[in-house]
């Protein structure tokens, strides 16, 4: 197995268009849907270079010989 670096940069909006595109998180009529925004919004901003942000993944690749 080798991990290989594979981060992917984004800027605000395509962020907040990976946030919303989790089932998970609460819908734009939903209560805590705005302070979520916000707070994303805040993070960005303190974390942001040149307008974009990094999420570091790593590639993780499992190799070997098959057994024929």
């Amino acid at each position: 197995m080798t991990s290989v670096p594979n981060p992917t940069v984004l800027d605000y909006a395509t962020l907040l268009a990976r946030l919303n595109s989790a089932s998970y998180v609460p819908k734009p009529d939903h209560p805590n849907y705005a302070p979520m925004v916000e707070r994303l919004r805040q993070l960005f901003d303190a974390a942001q270079r040149d307008g974009r942000v990094a999420m570091d993944y790593a590639t993780r690749v499992f190799y070997g010989a098959l057994a024929e």
